[in-house]
Order: structure tokens, then sequence, then C-alpha cells
């Protein structure tokens, strides 16, 4: 059973140690943990008489140093994971065209308000805006100008609002 236990703790230092070779985030802590298991191991069961210290508490340490590190590498991990939601979540809110909110980003961030109008009361002003024939920009000049016509407006409603108030961009609607 032991050399079982060994066989497979050096199986799994080995592939640690790849991908703390190919610079895989968190690996070299896993492969620092598994280097102290490993030897720990190996007193233990390979080198049985030449030190009572590390045969007796050699595993203990090497598993409360290993769950230690584990748990570093496991928290890195969900906070880049958190990071990573974060952004995604934003990026799919805003129109990347014109850096405003898109038409989901919109739909959120309307709720919000008129809850907290609903909330606090106040004043309340939702706008839509349509830009009549837009179409023929696109026509008649290119989807670059176009694109740029769409940016000068963004760019317009976004300067004379507060910051606390919102500006979307909800697109053509195919009806």
């Amino acid at each position: 059973m032991a050399y079982g236990s060994l066989i497979i703790v050096t199986v799994i230092f080995v592939l640690a140690a790849q991908q703390a070779r190919k610079r895989i985030r968190e690996a070299t802590l896993v492969f620092v943990a598994l280097s102290l298991v490993l030897v720990s191991m190996i007193f233990r069961v390979l080198l049985i008489n030449q030190s009572p210290f590390m045969q007796r508490y050699g595993f203990i340490l090497a598993f409360a140093v290993e769950s230690f590190l584990l748990a570093v590498a496991v928290s890195r991990r969900i906070s880049r994971m958190r990071i990573a939601q974060k952004r995604a979540e934003t990026e799919a809110d805003y129109d990347h065209l014109c850096g405003i909110l898109n038409r989901r980003g919109w739909g959120k961030k309307s709720s919000e308000l008129i809850e907290l109008h609903a909330k606090k009361g106040g004043v309340l002003c939702l706008m839509y805006i349509d830009l009549d024939d837009f179409k023929q920009i696109n026509d008649n000049y290119g989807h670059a100008v176009g694109d740029e016509a769409l940016c000068k407006v963004a760019a317009s409603l976004k300067s004379i609002v507060r910051t606390s108030d919102a500006v979307g961009r909800l697109g053509a609607m195919n009806l």
C-alpha cells in the first residue's frame, strides 16, 4: 500500500512539475506542496531508518504545509475567476463601438434607476432618441461613417448627463 501511494504521489508530482514548467498559474504552489509530500513519503517508505524525526513527524508537517499551499492556490484561482467573471459581465453590458450601455446593460441599469426612484422618489426621466433614416448614412457613406456618427451621438449624450445617469444604445429593432 505504501509503495502504491508513493507511486501515485510521484506521478502527480511529475504532472505538477510539467504544469509549473509551462508557467500555468498556481502550478508552482502545487508543485512545492507535492515536493514536500514526496520527500516525506520517501523518508517514510524508503528511508525508514534514516531519520526518526522525519519518520514520525515529516508526513504530518508535509501535509500541513501542503494544505496551506493548496488553500493559497485555490484562493488565488477563485479570485482570478471572480475578476474574469466581473469583467465578462461588464463587457456583456456595454456597446463596444460607442462605449455606452447596450440593450442588456440598459435594461439592467434602467431597472436599477426605476427601483431607486420607487424607494427614494424624486424626478425620473427616461428618454428614447430615434435617429431617423440612419440606414441612409450607412447606405450612402458607408458603415465607417455610420459608426463614427453613432459614436459622436453617444459622446454628446455622455457629456451632458451626470455620472449617475445612464446612456445606452438599443440598436436596430427588427420588427
